[in-house]
């Protein structure tokens, strides 16, 4: 499974969240392919129960496979590509979702940013400039609100605090990957870059609705997730100041 590519150009890991999305990993798989030709892909499988991995496979993408399902949103599976990145030696990482929400054509929007040395840290922002699909109007009112504390918190106003499209330069694939914890949100990882002394920085991109897989977000999570988040946080912050 390790990467043989040799060349001065920085390396490119796009890893693909997946779980249960045989319906739209080929077509992931092909847009990353046509979108951003220069980077390494794998995918990271969340113990689909479907043809997910089989398909990935006979795409030639290396997949590393979850024993069993972490139910944490694909963030378990965050902490599985940041490990990979850093053992094998990436300079930048990127996450693409298996649903096709992730538009591939926004890819070198992420990527350049960390490529040209002025961000370690790039979020695929929804709000910068409204186009495609965000997010339901509960949702945003929710985005809203922990995107006003996540930007008291690291000094610094971030519009898309729940993006799952981003990419981290090498110095924060190793915070992420030696981070004794599970990082459970895109706001943790945020603070957590952030109070690291990562240069933090969104750029706009259009996402599409998902065409495929199910949400890992239910009604009853849903209720919870404003807690959750907001203790996720604490930890976060608690945990910086203690070290």
């Amino acid at each position: 499974m390790k990467p043989t590519r040799t060349f001065e150009e920085p390396r490119v890991l796009i890893f693909i969240i997946a779980y249960n999305e045989e319906g739209t990993i080929k077509s992931v798989i092909e847009d990353i392919r046509m979108y951003a030709p220069y980077a390494d892909i794998i995918v990271v499988d969340d113990c689909s129960t479907d043809r997910t991995e089989h398909i990935a496979r006979s795409k030639g993408v290396p997949v590393i496979s979850h024993l069993t399902n972490s139910n944490t949103a694909g963030f378990a599976a965050v902490k599985t590509a940041m490990i990979y990145a850093s053992l094998y030696g990436y300079d930048i990482c990127c996450q693409v979702d298996g649903d096709g929400q992730h538009n591939a054509a926004f890819l070198s929007n992420i990527i350049e940013p960390i490529r040209r040395d002025e961000a370690d840290f790039v979020i695929g922002s929804r709000f910068l400039e409204t186009q495609g699909y965000t997010s339901t109007k509960t949702r945003i009112i929710g985005i809203k609100i922990f995107s006003l504390i996540t930007s008291i918190i690291v000094g610094q106003r971030i519009y898309d605090v729940t993006s799952g499209f981003k990419a981290t330069g090498a110095k924060i694939i190793k915070l992420f990957a030696q981070y004794p914890h599970i990082i459970h949100d895109t706001n943790e990882m945020i603070i957590l870059a952030s109070l690291h002394g990562a240069r933090v920085t969104e750029v706009p991109v259009c996402m599409n609705n998902r065409k495929g897989g199910k949400s890992w977000y239910s009604f009853s999570k849903a209720i919870l997730y404003p807690l959750r988040t907001l203790l996720l946080i604490l930890a976060v912050v608690t945990r910086r100041r203690g070290a």
